[in-house]
């Protein structure tokens, strides 16, 4: 409770600063001034990318997706309510940038399983263990399956092959690509570990050498 109470503190001086230095000054102070335009970069780098606009849409995509899922698992009777009556325009708005989010997020998964499957030649040719390059390979074909089935899916779902393309036949590509991103999700996990143990058996010899 102390935590949250010096937090709420720390922003409301901080409204309160900024609030009396640009009546003052007309402008903004230097330091969040600073701090305002390393944010912008950092920004604007990511977003000069395909790969960076993706996934600062997925953030956004996901921030909106938790917030309406808390409503819908609400233990609250009241909050249940006002969700069947409409009454509450914040959940309206966080479903409707859910569902904005990721059709938008189709254009950077274009073909995108083309660049997967890139990577696999570049891992066979790299010098490392053995069992490390092969959790990389199996994360990039998982990679590579789960971009063209999200491809298809989508192609499906504006209508190509409509013949094809059936309700259970959708259904199944839907559950086989979430198999896939689980599979390339495990294998990055496992991925971090041994990234991770190596960074501590090298940070634990180094200490060794210079103790």
């Amino acid at each position: 409770m102390s935590l949250r109470r010096r937090t709420l503190k720390s922003v409301h001086d901080f409204a309160e600063v900024f609030s009396k230095k640009f009546s003052e000054n007309g402008q903004i102070p230097a330091k969040y001034g600073s701090y305002l335009i390393s944010t912008a970069s950092f920004v604007g780098t990511q977003m000069s990318s395909s790969k960076g606009r993706d996934k600062i849409c997925s953030l956004i995509q996901y921030l909106a997706q938790f917030y309406f899922e808390c409503h819908n698992h609400s233990s609250i009777p009241e909050v249940r309510e006002l969700i069947k009556q409409k009454k509450i325009s914040s959940y309206r708005i966080a479903v409707n940038i859910e569902s904005s989010m990721s059709s938008g997020r189709k254009i950077f998964r274009f073909l995108k399983f083309m660049d997967e499957i890139a990577e696999v030649s570049k891992v066979a040719k790299l010098k490392k263990k053995l069992s490390r390059k092969i959790l990389m390979i199996i994360g990039h074909l998982a990679s590579a399956v789960y971009f063209f089935l999200d491809n298809t899916v989508w192609f499906a779902s504006v209508g190509f092959f409509k013949d094809f393309f059936t309700d259970p036949m959708i259904s199944y590509l839907k559950y086989r690509k979430d198999l896939f991103s689980f599979v390339r999700l495990i294998t990055n996990l496992c991925l971090s570990i041994i990234r991770r143990k190596n960074t501590i058996s090298f940070a634990t010899n180094f200490h060794r050498v210079m103790c």
